[in-house]
């Protein structure tokens, strides 16, 4: 069991030294964050994840470049805007024949998995 005690500051924070020897006989400084780029940087990324959208795709209209992505997922744990026209055509499903560039077409199997989508 280790014991430590503070017995002053730097420019890093509290000195502290440990009472019980260590094999190389020099003083501990603990500091609660030794890279503070680092720290920074992790600190960005985590607001950016909380910024970013809650859609899996944030366009508004049909778009095949960033909907492409979609397929292989299930379709319920996508999450579109709600704003985007959108259809889903089940396996052996029935579907209008009217065209529309705006909307997406999510063709999906039996189990509900995303095999295809296209902009219709």
């Amino acid at each position: 069991m280790f014991h430590h005690l503070a017995t002053g500051t730097t420019e890093h924070g509290p000195r502290w030294h440990s009472n019980t020897p260590l094999s190389h006989e020099r003083d501990v400084i603990m500091t609660p964050f030794r890279h503070p780029v680092l720290c920074a940087s992790l600190l960005m990324l985590t607001l950016g994840a909380c910024a970013g959208s809650p859609y899996d795709v944030p366009a508004r209209q049909c778009d095949l470049s960033q909907h492409q992505a979609l397929v292989g997922r299930n379709i319920g744990e996508v999450h579109l805007p709600p704003n985007l026209r959108k259809r889903e055509v089940h396996n052996q499903g029935v579907m209008t024949r009217d065209y529309n560039p705006a909307r997406l077409t999510m063709f999906l199997d039996a189990k509900g998995w995303i095999a295809r989508v296209e902009c219709s």
